[in-house]
């Protein structure tokens, strides 16, 4: 439904020639996909009379756990890590939904996801779901976005067991009590950060006009390096790793013209490492299930599905890439991914057409029996009747009895049927 994109659900079964798409009613009656689409839950109903209020992240608690850890189990990230949020549109009416005038996506839920930096893939998220989400981060005493950060590490380090990460993160996380804390993990932090934060020296607070490239740098606390670069505008940056060490770049201008700066080295690398999230991001949104919900969890559980879709396709390319063999686009793959999912599975009796199933137990090779009904009335033969023609309708009480559908068909018929893939004889 991804790839076929309509305004309602009901569109995908339509039989009008706009909408018609013989693909969703082969696989599905529209009143079953609406009844298993409108009876879908995530979680286990309270049981009746104990009084248990679940809470809002117990909505999709089982399904968040069980994909992080498959999601650490099949891939071991890079050492750069970048930390960011997502927003899954919605804009009914709830307690946690957020607004950002910045973002693509104004209204929705917020999750905040670290991916490996390099390929994008997806390694733990946290969904925002209001107060209770910050009760169950631990660290108390942080601010929220330290509590996020740390917490998301540690889902990575937990599952691998390892330390040395380098974390890049925007300055609505990036802060010195940040940095400290993960330093502690003996895990590296580098980030743009906000002028208003807690500790940092007098002089970034102060603007003060300089020519473009002119760099400045500090050190606090022994391991942070804040540094202050002019570029078009004044950009500040905190790092546990990178110090003001600086490489030429060469920039073009209007006019295809070229201009050589001195840019920090720290720029550049958070420049190519902390894109990660939007990366996985854009190819959720290229193909992703937009079905309107008054459920924020049922935003929230396809939001999660995509994820899994998106991750297994940049394991594909790992995986195409090593071997040395064609990686299939993002479009290619996820129809591949439809036709492996689907299988065999065909809708019986589509408007009396036979379905692939019927073909495959005819021409299977096997023991078929024929028989005789007891009835009186006999029925047209499914090989050599045709009503277009005058005489063309043919009667026999003869049928099939291994088949399905049991067609009816006279004895001198019982070979073409079961061994010819277009069997149906053609009169002129």
């Amino acid at each position: 439904m991804a790839l076929h994109r309509n305004k309602r659900s009901r569109d995908f079964f339509s039989k009008q020639w706009v909408d018609e798409s013989s693909f969703f009613r082969q696989i599905f009656r529209r009143d079953r996909w609406f009844q298993i689409f409108w009876g879908l839950h995530v979680s286990p109903p309270a049981p009746p009379g104990s009084g248990f209020m679940a809470s809002r992240r117990s909505k999709v608690k089982q399904v968040h756990d069980y994909l992080s850890e498959q999601f650490l189990h099949y891939y071991h990230p890079g050492c750069h890590l970048s930390v960011d949020e997502s927003t899954v549109p919605f804009k009914v009416r709830t307690a946690f939904k957020m607004y950002d005038s910045k973002k693509p996506t104004k209204w929705g839920i917020r999750i905040y996801d670290i991916a490996d930096a390099l390929t994008g893939y997806i390694l733990g998220l946290i969904p925002y779901c209001g107060k209770a989400t910050i009760e169950c981060l631990g660290y108390a005493g942080h601010l929220f976005t330290t509590l996020i950060v740390l917490t998301l590490v540690d889902i990575v380090t937990r599952a691998t067991g390892e330390t040395g990460y380098h974390v890049y993160t925007d300055r609505f996380y990036t802060n010195l009590s940040l940095a400290t804390e993960l330093l502690k993990k003996k895990i590296h932090i580098t980030g743009t950060i906000n002028t208003n934060r807690k500790g940092l020296p007098p002089q970034v607070k102060k603007r003060k006009r300089s020519s473009v490239g002119t760099v400045r740098s500090y050190v606090k606390n022994k391991r942070c390096h804040i540094l202050s670069w002019k570029d078009k505008r004044d950009v500040i940056m905190c790092s546990t790793y990178h110090t003001a060490r600086t490489t030429q770049h060469r920039r073009v201008m209007k006019g295809n013209l070229g201009q050589v700066i001195e840019k920090p080295v720290m720029v550049s690398e958070y420049t190519s490492n902390m894109g990660g999230v939007d990366r996985a991001d854009h190819y959720i949104s290229s193909y992703c299930f937009l079905q309107k919900s008054l459920k924020w969890w049922r935003k929230v559980y396809f939001f999660l599905l995509e994820v899994a879709i998106v991750n297994s396709f940049i394991l594909h390319r790992i995986h195409m890439k090593s071997k040395g063999l064609k990686v299939l686009t993002h479009l290619q793959f996820r129809k591949e991914l439809v036709k492996e999912l689907v299988g065999n599975v065909r809708n019986a009796a589509q408007n009396g057409r036979r379905s692939t199933s019927d073909d495959e137990k005819r021409l299977n090779g096997k023991l078929h029996i024929i028989a005789k009904q007891d009835r009186k009335h006999s029925a047209e033969c499914i090989v050599c009747s045709d009503r277009r023609g005058p005489g063309g309708r043919r009667e026999t009480k003869y049928y099939c009895k291994t088949c399905t559908r049991q067609p009816a068909m006279h004895p001198e018929c019982f070979e073409d049927y079961h061994t010819k893939m277009d069997y149906k004889k053609k009169y002129t």
